[in-house]
């Protein structure tokens, strides 16, 4: 490569590089100043924590590539114009990726505390979609090719295809079906002796879903196991706020008999129902009292 070629493709790549933090920093001042570091603080930790920012620089590179790719490299030095050509579409396919990947990324963190809906197995599903289709593409723009001429080619191995992705499509119907149906939440406390889980659910995914149990271990259940199998769910009994407790007395028939007068005068020298049949006493005298029943056994209460 002449000096000349070498000095375009380094101008090239450092007017790319600049474009790339000056899009990063002036993306992170803006939002930052405007709109989301205080009237949506947890928006602009997504965002943070994500390192959106350089992933927006990098795609508006990538994008700024694609229009001056030409006047660098014009189209009557043929082999380093297709060179370039493909080598910036590979490269603002793969920023428009990761910039998907980063938007997926924030909207799980956002949304991680929603129970309703398993955000973080819709967003894996949707990852999983998106890079497949996008490694395609990148693909098709290497080779030459259309991207129809791949797709076309995975008729032939679907089912392969099926085969390796069984998991995964059986846990994202599940969760969706937990989902939709309210079988199963995030903060749900559920049993499932047949995984030896009892404990709260703490994340729903694609495939699993991860219980902590009371002694703090993590038991991880297929998401299609909670489906096919049984499991107990105490959501119902927190929402009451009351707890039903079933136990088994044995009483003996023979030892049940009326409360005569000594019998209450034992009971009184209880403290748990001393107060309770004093007011019964003074309930009954006074109904009595207003029947003038008090000395016919029949029409009093006794």
């Amino acid at each position: 490569m002449p000096i000349a070629g070498i000095v375009t493709l380094l101008t090239f790549v450092l007017l790319l590089y600049l474009c790339f933090q000056l899009i990063r920093i002036l993306s992170q001042r803006y939002v930052k100043s405007k709109y989301f570091h205080i009237s949506n603080p947890k928006w602009y930790k997504a965002l943070k924590e994500t390192n959106f920012f350089a992933a927006l620089g990098y795609f508006g590179a990538g994008l700024i590539a694609q229009f001056v790719a030409n006047v660098f490299f014009p189209p009557a030095f043929q082999f380093y114009h297709n060179a370039a050509a493909t080598i910036v579409n590979v490269y603002f396919l793969l920023c428009l990726l990761i910039l998907i990947n980063k938007v997926l990324s924030i909207v799980v963190i956002v949304n991680q505390s929603s129970t309703a809906i398993p955000i973080k197995g819709i967003a894996q599903f949707a990852r999983i979609f998106i890079n497949f289709f996008g490694v395609l593409i990148i693909l098709a723009s290497v080779v030459g090719r259309q991207p129809t001429y791949f797709i076309s080619a995975l008729g032939i191995m679907m089912s392969v295809l099926l085969l390796i992705f069984k998991d995964t499509i059986l846990g994202f119907t599940a969760s969706w079906h937990l989902a939709m149906t309210e079988m199963l939440r995030v903060g749900d406390w559920i049993e499932s002796p047949k995984h030896n889980a009892n404990g709260e659910v703490t994340d729903i995914s694609l495939t699993t879903v991860t219980v902590q149990n009371w002694d703090k271990t993590l038991t991880t259940i297929p998401a299609y196991e909670l489906i096919t199998n049984s499991f107990q769910n105490w959501r119902g009994m927190r929402e009451a706020g009351a707890r039903r407790i079933k136990r088994a007395i044995h009483i003996d028939v023979h030892s049940i008999r009326f409360a005569d007068e000594k019998l209450i005068a034992k009971f009184k020298k209880i403290d748990l129902l001393k107060d309770y049949i004093t007011q019964k006493e003074l309930e009954l005298e006074e109904h009595n009292t207003a029947r003038n029943a008090k000395d016919h056994k029949y029409n009093s209460r006794n």
